[in-house]
């Protein structure tokens, strides 16, 4: 039996600041309304090609030569907050998903589940909630960063509030009489919640939208991370380097998913892929050769060294190995106070041997920050997906800093829509049809996973 014509792929769209068009405009183009342009060329083109979503990352706070100012692409320091970006792009869609990054860290519950409703609500049903606790930022909201342990207690009840929050109004809670339409106050309860983070008294003010709970996605990956998906993600974006590490974590979300009352097709798995696509194999490496010369190791090294907290970097040249010890052991890493699960990741390629200098560990890390690298042309990186997809380490994939966008959309999707593995792009009926909810979409294309 033919698994892979059994269930489709999941394509989302990673929208980051350099993403996808860094080669095809001059350095000096900055302008935010450009931006603002290119964002909306973006979603259109993705959902033509038949991307499920869009997929707004955050990261609060400036950081000066952080990670993302590596690149010298158009959106430079132009990147807009999430749900601005997001309400644009449903105003010129009518099919995409809309998924964004908010931390229960610094947004209040009440406040989230208005705004998700809002976009839900304007956009068809189309939206997801990235749900993070945020690991930096803390300084503009006059606040220490708490423990990573207590970041997702205060997630939970967050989330929580949140689902009662959008259940706030019952079935029923409006019907006509005399011609108008009249609310059933009787129908809309209070939460009167009194907890250890948050204080919440009232329903919310706003009927429930198309959804009314949206899409729970989830990007953390530590011990803490790990049981919040188990307990609440729909989606789960992960940062695995390869295939045998995905089937791993697959495995490990299977048995906590089991272990929370859930079934394993509840969560879909979407590591995030780094993709450098060429007309052929050696085009490919060329352009990845090319993408790593513009690199600034310097501020790699400065990026690496403020994710790993306790790395020793002093006096070590780009050409030298780097000894282990130079970092924190891996249980000293998960206990650490930020992004933990990164740091892990990092250290363990230096422990594989995969990167023999710094050189070679600074290169890698600031084309993928921790994610995979698929390098190819349109064969090469259709059998990559493909091989990811039917072995079972991914349910789809979180592309970011896509290259070769044209090639991907116009090679790549359609290899991968003659195998199967993809649903044909939607026709200009379905484009201009109804929104059909995000959640009720991605559970009618991607029936259970076949073992």
């Amino acid at each position: 039996m033919n698994t892979t014509a059994q269930r489709h792929e999941h394509l989302l769209l990673f929208l980051l600041a350099e993403f996808p068009y860094t080669e095809a405009f001059p350095k000096t183009e900055i302008a935010p309304t450009r931006g603002v342009r290119e964002y909306l060329r973006f979603a259109v083109e993705a959902e033509r090609a038949g991307f499920d979503a869009v997929f707004a990352v955050d990261f609060l706070g400036l950081k000066r030569n952080s990670q993302e100012m590596y690149d010298d692409g158009p959106f430079r320091g132009h990147r807009f907050e999430p749900l601005s970006r997001l309400s644009a792009i449903a105003a010129v869609t009518n099919r995409i998903g809309l998924i964004g990054t908010m931390a229960t860290e610094f947004v209040p519950s009440y406040t989230l589940a208005r705004q998700l409703t809002s976009l839900d609500a304007l956009s068809g049903g189309r939206a997801g909630w990235n749900m993070v606790t945020a690991f930096r930022g803390e300084e503009n909201f006059g606040q220490q960063l708490r423990r990573p342990e207590t970041r997702y207690e205060r997630a939970q009840e967050h989330v929580d509030i949140d689902v009662a929050l959008w259940k706030s109004w019952r079935d029923g809670w409006a019907r006509e009489h005399e011609g108008r339409l009249v609310f059933d106050f009787d129908r809309i309860h209070d939460l009167h919640h009194h907890g250890e983070h948050f204080d919440v008294e009232q329903a919310l003010d706003l009927a429930p939208s198309p959804q009314r709970i949206p899409l729970l996605m989830q990007a953390g990956a530590s011990e803490s991370g790990l049981a919040f998906a188990a307990r609440n993600a729909e989606v789960i974006y992960a940062a695995t380097q390869t295939l045998e590490e995905s089937r791993q974590y697959r495995a490990d979300l299977d048995a906590r998913l089991v272990a929370e009352g859930r079934h394993p097709n509840d969560a879909r798995v979407l590591p995030g892929a780094r993709i450098v696509l060429g007309t052929d194999d050696a085009d490919a490496a060329a352009r990845l050769a090319e993408i790593q010369a513009r690199l600034d190791l310097g501020q790699a090294r400065e990026g690496i060294l403020r994710e790993v907290a306790g790395l020793d970097l002093d006096g070590l040249d780009l050409d030298d190995a780097i000894p282990l010890d130079r970092f924190p052991d891996a249980a000293a890493l998960r206990a650490g106070e930020r992004r933990t699960s990164r740091a892990v990741i990092y250290r363990e390629w230096v422990e594989q041997g995969r990167f023999p200098t710094l050189g070679a560990l600074l290169r890698h890390y600031a084309t993928t920050f921790g994610h995979t690298l698929i390098v190819g042309g349109p064969d090469t990186v259709a059998d990559e997906l493909e091989h990811w997809f039917t072995t079972g380490a991914a349910d789809g994939f979180v592309l970011h800093r896509l290259n070769g966008w044209d090639l991907f959309i116009d090679e790549v999707m359609p290899r991968l829509r003659a195998r199967g593995v993809l649903p044909p792009p939607p026709t200009d009926d379905e484009l201009a049809g109804e929104p059909i909810p995000l959640r009720e979409r991605l559970r009618s294309q991607l029936p259970p996973r076949h073992r």
